[in-house]
This record gives structure tokens, C-alpha cells and sequence, in this order.
């Protein structure tokens, strides 16, 4: 049981309201307009690996078709509300990242979003990305990893086990971008950014955008 949790219990309301409030505030805060720079290219078929509430769902274009993959139940009520208010045409399927129920080479496009910090195993999501994804196909990948800073990234470490339980299994010090660099892809982009949220340090994001070879 994690703050998210708590919370619901306390205030009455269910755990996915809380999850998309806190999410859509971070979204607009800098994630939202890089996501916007590469959505018009999320065309086809495309999945969504972990797409929680659904906080990307308004800003895929009309031209993809997305399969949108959450394994919390308690948030799949209002994620399917959400696809059925999007432009683009959006299933929701409950089911795990480390193990999609979808047939090799199936997909045009893939978005990993704030998602690998809380899966398990994060190479195993990514290699069943790999393995979904049409060869050429785009990878899209948007997560806070560990600070570059040494002091800032020890503070990571040490702090993590307590953050993986308040935030019920986000982990801060994961280096994604390594991740995704050892994969046999071609990488378009790879950027750092910092995202800054309210009552937190600064955020260490990394940027990727790929395709399959």
C-alpha cells in the first residue's frame, strides 16, 4: 500500500481519480508539448505500454490506432473513458509488459511514458516492445531516470526503497536511456531534460526516440 492508496481511502475517492489528477498536473508541465512533437508521427498501429488513466490519450492523432496496455485494473474504467473521448481510435486492454499478448511484428509505432520506472523488470517491457514493433518500426520513450549528478544520485539510491513504497513500485534511480541505447535500435534522438514540478527538486528526464533495424 502506497500514498496513493492511502489517500484514496481517506478522502473517499477512488485510487485511478487521484492517479490522473496527479499525472495530468506533471504532463502539462513540459511532457504534454515533447509528446506533442512526436505524436503526428505515431501513425498505424501503435502501443501504449502502461498507460495508466490515459493522460496521453487526447494528443494521438487520428491517423494512429492504439492499443493501450494497463495492468491496474482499478484504473481501467478511466482509461477507457478517456479512449472514447480521443481523436484517434483507442482499445485498452489490460495485460503485462513483460508479457503482451500480441503477435510478433504487429505494431507501427511504440510509447513507453513514465512507466518504465515502475515495471519489474524494465528490459524485459522493452524487449517485448522490441519484439511487437515492426522492424523500422518508431520506439518513443519519455522517463525520469537517475541524476547525472553524483551526490543527487546517491541521494536517488538511498532514498529509493522508501519512494518505491510511497509511490507504490516507482523506482527513481533507474538508468532507462542505458537501457534503451543497448538495444539494437536506431536512435533518432537522445536528450536529457529537466522537468520541474512544484515541491520537488528537479526532475532528470530522458528523451529517446528510436526505430527498430
Amino acid at each position: 500500500m502506497g500514498m496513493c492508496t492511502i489517500c484514496a481511502r481517506l478522502t473517499g475517492k477512488d485510487r485511478g481519480t487521484l492517479h490522473h489528477k496527479g499525472m495530468r498536473d506533471m504532463y502539462e508541465r513540459g511532457p504534454r508539448a515533447a509528446f506533442q512533437e512526436i505524436s503526428p508521427r505515431l501513425m498505424g498501429n501503435v502501443i501504449e505500454i502502461g498507460c495508466g488513466t490515459g493522460v496521453l490519450f487526447a494528443d494521438y492523432p487520428d491517423t494512429a490506432r492504439v492499443a493501450a496496455v494497463e495492468p491496474a485494473l482499478d484504473f481501467l474504467p478511466l482509461a477507457r473513458a478517456h479512449a472514447a473521448e480521443a481523436r484517434a481510435h483507442i482499445d485498452v486492454f489490460s495485460g503485462d509488459a513483460h508479457q503482451l499478448s500480441f503477435e510478433n511484428d504487429s505494431f507501427d509505432a511504440g510509447v513507453f511514458h513514465f512507466v518504465l520506472c515502475s515495471i519489474p523488470d524494465p528490459r524485459r517491457a522493452l524487449a517485448e516492445a522490441m519484439r511487437v514493433l515492426k522492424p523500422g518500426g518508431l520506439l518513443y520513450v519519455y522517463e525520469h531516470v537517475i541524476s547525472r549528478n553524483r551526490l543527487v544520485g546517491g541521494c536517488q539510491n538511498l532514498i529509493n526503497p522508501l519512494w518505491r513504497w510511497c509511490s507504490e513500485g516507482c523506482n527513481i534511480n533507474r538508468d532507462t536511456g542505458a537501457a534503451v541505447r543497448s538495444l539494437p535500435l536506431s536512435i533518432e534522438a537522445d536528450e536529457r531534460r529537466t522537468l520541474r514540478v512544484p515541491w520537488m527538486p528537479p526532475i532528470a528526464i530522458a528523451r529517446l526516440i528510436a526505430r527498430t533495424t
